[in-house]
């Protein structure tokens, strides 16, 4: 099989179509392109699919629907990115109103072990040296249940406080 035509064709004078079955072949590919851009309001978009400008219409449905999915998509991005700036800020806020947290046993023995074989600032040293690269760890799970449950406790009880 080839993708020449065969010697027949070749010989014959090709016809135009019809005026108005054209118009309605270039309609009905109009729509089918509309509906495959999902009625795009954008006329770049529009304009590159070779759209006429009818068939780029407005997307089904009232305006307050898209008001709504706006609102809703900006809420996601808002809300994820809070919870970002929550879990950068919340170590920070927790050092500054627990303290420091504590030295692991193993660490503070290891500079209790120097200090008593050199002096006490440098067993001071290595124990503030280890503590400062030693990685922080995600609270565990019982740490996550204990502080949720307070705060739960303390929601349930603004909640039922009727002096406020």
């Amino acid at each position: 099989m080839n993708d020449e035509p065969p010697e027949i064709f070749t010989r014959v004078t090709p016809r135009g179509a019809p005026t108005e079955l054209r118009a309605r072949v270039l309609s009905a590919v109009d729509g089918q392109l509309a509906d495959q851009l999902d009625a795009s309001d954008d006329p770049v978009s529009c304009a590159t699919a070779g759209l006429s400008s009818s068939a780029c219409r407005a997307p089904a449905g009232p305006r307050w629907e898209r008001i709504v999915e706006i609102v809703v998509a900006a809420s996601l991005v808002l809300g994820v990115g809070m919870n970002v700036w929550q879990r950068r800020t919340d170590e920070a806020w927790q050092a500054r109103v627990f303290g420091p947290p504590p030295v692991p046993r193993a660490i503070a023995d290891l500079a209790q072990a120097v200090a008593s074989v050199t002096d006490a600032q440098t067993g001071q040293w290595v124990q503030q040296r280890l503590s400062d690269s030693r990685p922080t760890r995600p609270p565990t799970d019982l740490q996550r249940n204990e502080r949720y449950e307070r705060l739960l406790h303390g929601l349930t009880d603004f909640k039922t406080d009727r002096t406020l």
